[in-house]
């Protein structure tokens, strides 16, 4: 297969795309918030690990990363300047439109990575769980979340 020019979904073409998904079924798409995290953390901190981990993964292993999605359940933060929240049924809605169009244009295996820890997995868990039992039955879901892999 040819090497792709980005690993990102959003910097390459349509055909690009096409061409990665006749040899490969799998993207990685990474979700954050946009919130508070004391005097010195930036509001962004969630979703840059989990982009830093997606894009460690696609590095090593030339799967494809979808455009990260920056906004989380994170109404628990809101009396902070800045912090932007999605209710939980936004942010259910949202992980199903983007896995119905990329199962769509023919990906089967779906790899969210989250870094605003376990505050969204209620919300990315109940949307997987029903896509996948109701709507993309034939997709994979995994849903990885840096808290529940350490070790401590």
């Amino acid at each position: 297969m040819k090497k792709l020019s980005s690993l990102w979904l959003q910097e390459l073409t349509w055909k690009e795309v096409e061409v990665y998904l006749k040899n490969e079924s799998i993207v990685i798409v990474p979700i954050g918030s946009t919130e508070e995290h004391g005097l010195v953390g930036p509001l962004g901190l969630d979703s840059y690990v989990a982009i830093a981990l997606a894009e460690d993964v696609g590095k090593k292993t030339g799967v494809l990363v979808a455009p990260p999605l920056w906004y989380g359940d994170s109404s628990h933060h809101l009396g902070f300047a800045g912090t932007m929240s999605l209710k939980t049924s936004t942010l259910i809605s949202v992980i199903e439109d983007i896995s119905e169009s990329l199962a769509r244009n023919g990906v089967k295996k779906i790899l969210i990575i989250n870094g605003h820890k376990s505050a969204n997995l209620p919300a990315l868990l109940s949307a997987v769980k029903n896509l996948h039992e109701y709507k993309l039955p034939n997709v994979f879901f995994a849903v990885a979340d840096p808290m529940k892999m350490s070790s401590t």
